[in-house]
């Protein structure tokens, strides 16, 4: 006669795994590449030029205005003339969850080479950031 063996089932503990932001939230290139200048494109040397004054006093610079304004082009002609770093980030209606606006403005970051980033690498979810383990 045999004798029965009864295995006690374990109860199994796991992390659930949350994937890097360039997983979770892909990132198109020309979101964070500024746009280059079309040859037909109008020079506008004074906003170029208020634009170069107003990041002089604020790294952080945001253009807002209703569409077909000129904002991407007024950008991307400063861009074109100003030396320097610039971090890019362009935004539609599916950017408003912080977890894919952060994961696109830390993109941008990271492609400038303005080393701001590159201290800590963070995983972004919808709450915001969460340091990962080094």
């Amino acid at each position: 006669m045999m004798a029965e063996t009864t295995l006690e089932a374990r109860p199994v503990v796991t992390r659930p795994r949350r994937p890097a932001a360039s997983v979770r939230h892909p990132i198109l290139a020309s979101k964070i590449t500024a746009p280059g200048v079309p040859d037909w494109a109008v020079q506008r040397p004074r906003i170029t030029k208020l634009i170069a004054e107003g990041v002089r006093w604020c790294p952080l610079t945001v253009v807002t205005g209703p569409p077909g304004a000129g904002k991407t082009m007024a950008l991307a002609l400063w861009t074109a003339a100003e030396p320097g770093t610039v971090a890019w980030v362009s935004l539609d209606e599916y950017d408003n969850r912080p977890g894919v606006f952060w994961s696109h403005v830390v993109a941008a970051l990271r492609l400038s080479g303005t080393g701001m980033v590159a201290a800590r690498t963070f995983l972004i979810d919808e709450e915001g950031f969460e340091p990962c383990a080094s």
